[in-house]
């Protein structure tokens, strides 16, 4: 995230969501879409195996 930029904000511009909406997923009163977790990591330079905690070998491939 830039520096100096507020989580909300940033994540609606990202998003394309209302503050309501940011703000209710920050709460937890809504979890994130697999495909917003995927946009925001994709954004900020992480990868979704990482926050789950997944090794190169836990991983299948179908």
């Amino acid at each position: 995230m830039p520096d100096g930029e507020q989580i909300a904000p940033f994540l609606g511009n990202l998003l394309f969501l209302g503050k309501e909406a940011i703000y209710r997923r920050l709460r937890g009163d809504v979890v994130f879409t697999f495909e917003e977790f995927a946009v925001i990591s994709t954004r900020l330079g992480f990868s979704v195996d990482s926050i789950a905690g997944l090794k190169q070998s836990d991983r299948m491939f179908f």
